[in-house]
């Protein structure tokens, strides 16, 4: 079978049901042996940030030393994206020899397969990190939580210190439409007098702390390592990570190591800037109304502001999320990822203001925006802004592989 025709069947595995229990995965880790898969194991939940704390915990653990294994959702371009060991993407034959075995014995109900039912494609992914991840006697693996935290596939392993970003309203359906309740829903990944780290200016951080202390995990409020006197969510979420390691590590930081992973940490599609064939890029996954904010944010510290943005919509958001974009953009070209996850880029214009509607250029795909947005951009930048479905699509169409992906550079590179 090819690596295509592998992943098209593990995709098939409900890719966008949510299996919303534990006791089918549960099974499985304990059926597969994979309790206890490294010397330290981390969970890391949140509304927004998860991915920038998980990736920048990861390059400082690289920095100094330690093997690493790395769980994150979604991919970009490749389903190796979601499984790198010391930063490095998981390879496809690696990937497929893992995976097709679990499929043959975790797949239909109806071909006797193993456990109380089928699982999903993102237990399935979770499981396959777990095979691979336990060969290499890592040091510390990191798990970044798919949705919520009690009920989600990650929550089946025993982590010894949980890490949260922010928490806001998201996934409102599932996880309850107060800020308590879903604070109450992602603190379940901590246990009982075990270290949970959070910060005390990043949204939900009260709800969260009483939903922690109910648990009865012991809180670590963070020192921060890096200055923040304006408060950005990127910098307080890098902070939390050094924080979290400090934590894992138990001695004395070695500044000189921290700025070092600071400077070598990447982290793809959010609020990162791309030159490609001499077009500068401003992209950002800004998927909902606390990440728009942050998107904003960065926009106004900027010098020089795009003049052109490229937008993509997932399910479930409003075009009310565009405000800022609009605010600050000349020309908005609106499409949507071909991806089933994407709300029709003419769904989107109809609910735009008339103002609104004047700046906007329709584009079928992904790959017309490109042609149409650097045009109107006239030598300044462009934003990609908006699903990250979207943003992996450009990367797609950039002809990025999961390798050009990296989250940490070359040792002294910035590149």
């Amino acid at each position: 079978m090819k690596y295509q025709q592998f992943l098209q069947n593990l995709y098939a595995q409900n890719q966008f049901v949510i299996k919303y229990d534990l006791k089918a995965i549960r099974w499985a880790v304990q059926h597969e042996n994979l309790k206890q898969v490294a010397k330290r194991i981390v969970l890391v939940a949140g509304t927004n940030g998860k991915g920038t704390i998980s990736s920048t915990l990861n390059a400082i653990a690289i920095t100094h030393g330690w093997k690493v294994g790395l769980f994150t959702s979604p991919h970009l371009v490749d389903f190796r994206e979601r499984i790198r060991m010391n930063g490095l993407p998981i390879s496809k034959k690696e990937v497929q020899f893992i995976g097709e075995d679990l499929l043959r014995r975790y797949n239909d109900r109806q071909t006797n397969s193993l456990g109380p039912r089928t699982l999903s494609f993102f237990e399935l992914t979770l499981l396959i990190a777990l095979i691979a991840f336990k060969k290499r006697d890592l040091d510390l693996i990191i798990f970044e939580v798919g949705l919520g935290g009690r009920l989600d596939a990650t929550n089946a392993l025993d982590a010894n210190i949980a890490i949260f970003g922010s928490i806001a309203l998201d996934h409102q359906h599932i996880l309850g439409n107060t800020l308590e309740k879903i604070a109450t829903e992602k603190a379940a990944i901590a246990r009982k007098n075990r270290q949970a780290i959070i910060h005390p200016l990043l949204g939900g951080s009260k709800q969260l702390q009483i939903a922690l202390q109910k648990i009865g995990a012991n809180v670590v409020k963070i020192k921060p390592f890096l200055e923040n006197p304006s408060f950005d969510s990127k910098i307080a979420n890098k902070n939390i990570a050094i924080s979290a390691f400090q934590t894992l590590l138990k001695t004395p930081l070695r500044n000189s190591l921290i700025l070092n992973a600071l400077t070598r940490h990447r982290w793809p599609g959010r609020q990162e800037k791309r030159d490609v064939n001499g077009q500068l890029y401003f992209i950002d996954g800004a998927h909902n109304e606390e990440a728009m904010f942050a998107w904003a944010n960065w926009m106004d510290r900027e010098k020089t502001l795009p003049k052109c943005a490229i937008v993509g919509l997932s399910p479930g958001r409003d075009a009310a999320l565009l405000t800022p974009i609009y605010d600050r953009i000349e020309h908005v070209v609106l499409t949507q990822a071909i991806n089933a996850k994407a709300i029709q880029a003419e769904d989107v214009f109809e609910k735009l203001t008339v103002k609104q509607q004047k700046k906007t250029i329709l584009a079928s795909s992904p790959k017309e925006a490109l042609f149409i947005a650097p045009k109107k951009a006239s030598g300044f930048p462009v934003a990609v802004v908006g699903s990250l479905y979207l943003v992996g699509e450009i990367y797609a169409e950039f002809g990025f592989s999961a390798e050009d992906l990296a989250i940490i550079t070359a040792q002294g590179s910035t590149r």
